[in-house]
């Protein structure tokens, strides 16, 4: 009896780890062009897993279509990250996590009152654009200003991060246009100054004349000291339609 229930137990085991490996592999990134690893070297060509460049490295290499995966690490940021170059309307660049474990970005630069992630100059429209984010673990450590502040740009997207510890907003914008921030988690945020929140569109202008939603935010869970119902399922048209006939007068 004992050999046989060693053998379940043998046989569970066996399937679970099999099971385990194959889950794993299966929420690897494969469409990655560039990889950066928190141990990178910019001596590599950061075409594979195995020879990944410093998150910055990467950035600086990417060109229009690159799909940049940051593999699972912790990412210290010791001041505020500039993506250096825009994608295009029809080949966005793309920032993600690579998914063997989390890739998290932590702001180590003190109380300098900046954001983590900054895009634009302030006058609208500036670069950069048709930029994504995904999938990211970003810690402010109570210092940082923002997770993601937009400041003139546009067409920017912001996906299933998890955002924590930042005075001003998770996901901040003045003077934007075509964000989208969907499925992300923002905790412990708000508490720096009075008109942000969670989530915060400000000032939208028009990009073009399209007719539709060009701001969206959707599927948001938050904790933010200051902002709308703490769990939002969809607030795609909630906030959208604010954007949109806020400029519409």
């Amino acid at each position: 009896m004992a050999n046989k229930m060693a053998g379940v137990f043998l046989l569970f085991g066996f399937c679970y780890l099999t099971l385990n490996r194959t889950a794993l592999a299966a929420t690897l990134a494969t469409d990655c062009t560039l990889y950066a690893s928190a141990s990178g070297n910019d001596n590599n060509a950061g075409t594979s897993p195995s020879a990944p460049k410093t998150f910055l490295g990467a950035a600086n290499a990417a060109q229009p279509g690159a799909v940049v995966c940051l593999m699972g690490g912790t990412y210290n940021l010791s001041s505020t990250f500039y993506p250096p170059r825009s994608g295009t309307p029809t080949a966005w660049i793309v920032y993600k996590a690579y998914g063997d474990s989390p890739a998290s970005l932590i702001w180590t630069a003190g109380a300098t009152g900046q954001p983590m992630f900054k895009f634009g100059s302030g006058t609208f429209p500036a670069d950069p654009d048709y930029l994504e984010f995904r999938g990211f673990t970003m810690d402010g450590q109570s210092n940082a200003l923002d997770g993601f502040l937009c400041a003139g740009a546009h067409h920017l997207r912001f996906i299933g991060n998890t955002i924590n510890n930042t005075g001003g907003s998770g996901v901040g914008s003045v003077r934007c246009d075509y964000l989208t921030s969907d499925h992300n988690v923002i905790n412990h945020n708000g508490y720096l100054y009075g008109w942000t929140s969670g989530i915060s569109y400000n000032n939208n202008v028009f990009f073009d004349a399209y007719a539709g939603f060009h701001n969206i935010i959707s599927n948001i869970s938050s904790s933010a000291s200051m902002t709308v119902p703490a769990i939002i399922p969809t607030a795609t048209a909630l906030f959208s339609i604010w954007a949109e006939t806020r400029l519409r007068r």
